[in-house]
């Protein structure tokens, strides 16, 4: 498909999604470009462009002023949300199993999300991950605590995990002892809904994603390209 027509789908998409969550043009149109722009060049894939408008857009109507794909110490943050005072930096996982990993795909996850925490939870005063609701995220239960209860047998089974995927550049142990998950926003496309939740609520989860799926199909959305 041409990058220009490439483009132009995905912005209507995502004009369509901040509609559905009452957002005018002139507030949806930065994210629109940007991550629209990353999509037709190929840099992002569809499912991330759209979770991470949803995280943005949600945000923004919560009263954050936010940016997308932001450079931040040497790395780039999905989504950085100011206001009140505090930066949240918000990291989005759409379920994603690289080829490479398809025999491990658990494993896998659970050492890209402890790696996350790590590596992104120190840019900010807080930080989430934006998972969506389908996506039972593998983890690890240390990281649904705050660090001061995270053990040394803890952080060290942590440390082999991630070493088992991340050597370039290796994650110090440090990193993984004071890594913060303050939240975990669960992404509904399907609804144009996000529903923030504390780490240890994650328990129950089910019971969320059958309601939101049936009310998706008794008034679905208008995806059409």
């Amino acid at each position: 498909m041409p990058r220009g027509l490439r483009y132009k789908r995905m912005a209507g998409l995502l004009r369509r999604l901040a509609e559905r969550l009452g957002l005018g043009p002139g507030e949806a149109q930065p994210v629109v470009e940007r991550l629209s722009g990353l999509y037709a060049h190929g840099v992002l894939g569809a499912s991330h462009v759209v979770l991470e408008a949803l995280t943005a857009f949600w945000l923004h109507r919560d009263g954050y002023t936010v940016s997308v794909e932001e450079p931040v110490e040497g790395l780039v943050a999905d989504v950085v949300a100011r206001g009140g005072g505090e930066t949240l930096v918000v990291e989005v996982e759409t379920g994603y199993t690289p080829p490479r990993w398809s025999h491990a795909p658990l494993a896998y996850h659970a050492a890209r999300l402890a790696a996350k925490a790590a590596r992104y939870s120190r840019l900010g005063d807080r930080f989430a991950l934006a998972i969506p609701l389908g996506y039972a995220a593998p983890i690890h239960p240390a990281l649904l605590e705050p660090p001061w209860r995270r053990s040394v047998d803890e952080v060290a089974w942590l440390k082999r995990l991630v070493d088992m995927f991340y050597t370039r550049p290796p994650l110090d142990a440090g990193m993984l002892r004071e890594a913060r998950l303050d939240a975990v926003l669960l992404l509904d496309p399907d609804n144009a809904a996000a529903y923030p939740l504390p780490p240890r609520r994650l328990q129950g989860l089910q019971h969320l994603v059958v309601q939101a799926a049936l009310a998706a199909l008794s008034a679905p959305g208008d995806w059409e390209g």
